[in-house]
């Protein structure tokens, strides 16, 4: 999962119906623990790699500006697991106080042309009678798609009506959340509630629009491409309360730095290389790099006021392009902090 993560965050809400294998039971993991046989043949690469990611541990962390202006940032994953939601007493205690809780994105619509568009957009569909014919080269990936198409309520021709946008965008959605769509909100959404009811001000960090509007266009086809067959991947089938189990268990404790080595060595496993690493490269260099910056444009300003809670996927706080590295070298002292039931 790409947070497994992932974001997850932009699937429209259609009403949907759980994926054969993505059952109650299989999804509901009460008691999250590391399984070791859910890395495959890769657990000491994935951890050794892990090992040498800058900022590869923690979720919540403590910005201090040089006047003395204190925020939080705090990766989140974009699932609405009660065990995902059960957010810890110091992160809360943070949103408490915080004068602007920002997400990834504000998901409060400014207008009624926007619920209009997140239903009827022509850019999520293709001319009718295009003779387009949805495939990928992997017809193991494209079948798992097909499936997760039907669960949704699509149905298994409609990806050859849906441009590449379209689907990319119905994959990013966690089949487990189907479950508990429209009862519990996924974890990012549950922040901004809790910052709502503190009196906080909800802002995004990057416009509504625009994951829409950089993918619609022609220099990020082969990028929304990539992201078909990446988050296809993540509809595997197989052993999937053991792979849940322990990415609830990994990032509970902190370890975002093996969740990513996790992430790449899987994606390298069903692609080989060189090619799982181009689809991972394309996907990430937009996703998670490129977005970070546009995050902290317009984080900074808030940081510098202070009081900020900063709220995005957990994959977009590690490693030398992440949210950490870009905050300190705004000139701003980052610094670990701790919370319950994570590793030190």
């Amino acid at each position: 999962m790409k947070q497994i993560l992932t974001s997850l965050l932009l699937l429209l809400p259609i009403p949907a119906s759980a994926q054969h294998w993505a059952t109650v039971d299989a999804c509901r993991i009460e008691n999250p623990h590391i399984i070791e046989s859910a890395f495959g043949p890769d657990g000491n690469i994935i951890r050794s790699i892990a090992a040498q990611e800058i900022n590869g541990t923690g979720r919540l962390w403590k910005i201090t500006t040089e006047n003395g202006a204190q925020s939080h940032l705090w990766g989140t994953y974009h699932s609405n697991d009660p065990t995902i939601l059960d957010l810890p007493p110091k992160f809360r205690k943070a949103i408490s106080q915080a004068k602007v809780v920002a997400t990834e994105y504000n998901p409060i619509p400014k207008s009624r042309r926007i619920i209009e568009l997140q239903y009827s957009d022509e850019r999520l569909w293709r001319p009718l009678r295009s003779g387009h014919k949805f495939s990928l080269p992997d017809k193991e990936v494209e079948s798992w798609v097909r499936t997760r198409a039907t669960a949704l309520g699509y149905g298994k021709r409609a990806l050859d009506n849906l441009t590449d946008l379209g689907i990319a965008e119905a994959l990013l959605g966690d089949p487990c959340n189907d479950f508990l769509s429209g009862v519990f909100p996924i974890q990012d959404d549950r922040i901004l509630l809790l910052g709502a009811d503190a009196g906080a001000k909800i802002v995004g960090l990057e416009p509504y629009d625009s994951f829409r509007s950089t993918l619609s266009r022609n220099d990020y086809a082969d990028v929304t491409r990539a992201m078909i067959e990446v988050y296809g991947a993540y509809l595997n089938p197989k052993d999937v309360r053991e792979g849940r189990s322990t990415s609830y268990a990994l990032y509970l404790q902190g370890q975002i730095g093996v969740m990513r080595a996790w992430d790449t060595a899987y994606i390298t496993r069903i692609y080989g290389d060189p090619r799982g690493a181009e689809l991972l490269s394309l996907v990430d260099g937009y996703l998670v790099a490129e977005r970070n910056q546009t995050f902290l444009q317009t984080a900074l300003p808030l940081i510098e006021d202070g009081g900020a809670v900063l709220a995005v996927g957990s994959f977009h706080l590690p490693g030398s392009d992440g949210m950490v590295e870009l905050i300190r070298a705004a000139g701003h002292t980052v610094e670990r902090v701790v919370t319950a039931g994570e590793i030190p």
